[in-house]
């Protein structure tokens, strides 16, 4: 790999890359192909590279937090769909834990891990930002069929944001970090 600098100066050539990549990055391009090593819950895991390991934050879905109800359940659900298979995560920004915030898919069969987590109940629709809105209908679908966590019964089912509120932690990424 050639050096981005030229005695001491940063090149034009290096700047323009860096700005492409940039640009790239603002519009959700940014992709990572890989194999998951570790599935933190229902929406978030680690996605291991060619080049490095990238902790990612599924887009648009909110699972149940640990110790919520049908959190086991949720991270079950993530890890059936994802482990030992080969992923594209396609990246839409950072959170603030430095997860990859994307959208993944599963290379063999395309399948949008997304909405498939909707499509089976298994995690709520994120209504702070979301992005494909189509994942209301599949929300509302499983709803109506009680699949998932919409089987559960009165306070249980509570929304994870509503949850997380009730329950502060002081760091919740020291007790997400459960290896597989």
């Amino acid at each position: 790999m050639r050096s981005l600098t030229l005695r001491g100066r940063t090149s034009g050539v290096a700047l323009a890359l860096l700005g492409m990549a940039t640009l790239a990055f603002a519009g959700g391009s940014e992709e990572y192909i890989g194999t998951p090593t570790r599935v933190f819950d229902g929406d978030s895991f680690v996605l291991k590279t060619q080049v490095a390991e990238v902790e990612v934050r599924l887009i648009d879905i909110d699972a149940p937090e640990h110790g919520q109800a049908y959190a086991d359940a949720a991270r079950s659900a993530l890890d059936r769909l994802i482990w030992k298979e080969r992923l594209r995560a396609v990246a839409f920004d950072e959170d603030r834990y430095h997860r990859m915030v994307c959208r993944v898919y599963r290379l063999r069969d395309g399948l949008d891990v997304n909405r498939e987590l909707v499509r089976g109940g298994h995690v709520w629709v994120y209504r702070r930002l979301v992005r494909d809105t189509r994942l209301y209908d599949l929300e509302l679908q499983a709803r109506r069929a009680k699949l998932g966590l919409w089987a559960l019964a009165g306070r249980e089912l509570e929304p994870p944001w509503r949850w997380r509120r009730e329950h502060p932690r002081t760091d919740i990424r020291d007790t997400q970090r459960t290896a597989r």
